[in-house]
């Protein structure tokens, strides 16, 4: 690393904590609520950045009353009424929130959890605009 920033500025790069994760999960909220949580599988095909990242839902999951709490906590916080949040779980079990995204794709989750998503998204929308 001190050769790598010896010839960069260090104001430009943001480095984190490789972290082994036994597990990957999106957890989808849509209006304070938790829609479900989905086992997703990533791929990453190295050399490729943000392109080479595969990810494929395999099934639902549950996830821990506490952990739901957080992610709720989470898309209040950032003011989001519709939100994917990224979980990884590590071979402890310990839970590391990895990303929100607040204009999620739901295609693989709609299918994953058989729930139509885009319709709830609808109605909660409508329901703001009275």
């Amino acid at each position: 690393m001190k050769e790598f920033f010896s010839s960069k500025d260090p104001g430009k790069y943001m480095l984190q904590e490789y972290l082994d994760l036994e597990k990957d999960i999106r957890v989808v909220v849509l209006g304070n609520k938790i829609l479900g949580s989905i086992n997703r599988k990533v791929n990453l095909k190295r050399n490729k950045g943000y392109q080479g990242i595969k990810v494929k839902a395999s099934g639902k999951c549950s996830i821990p009353k506490e952990t739901e709490k957080a992610c709720i906590k989470i898309s209040k916080k950032i003011g989001s009424d519709f939100c994917g949040i990224d979980i990884g779980i590590d071979k402890k079990g310990s839970a590391y929130f990895m990303e929100c995204n607040i204009s999620p794709q739901f295609i693989s989750s709609e299918k994953t959890l058989s729930m139509n998503i885009a319709e709830k998204l609808m109605d909660l929308i409508i329901k703001k605009s009275r």
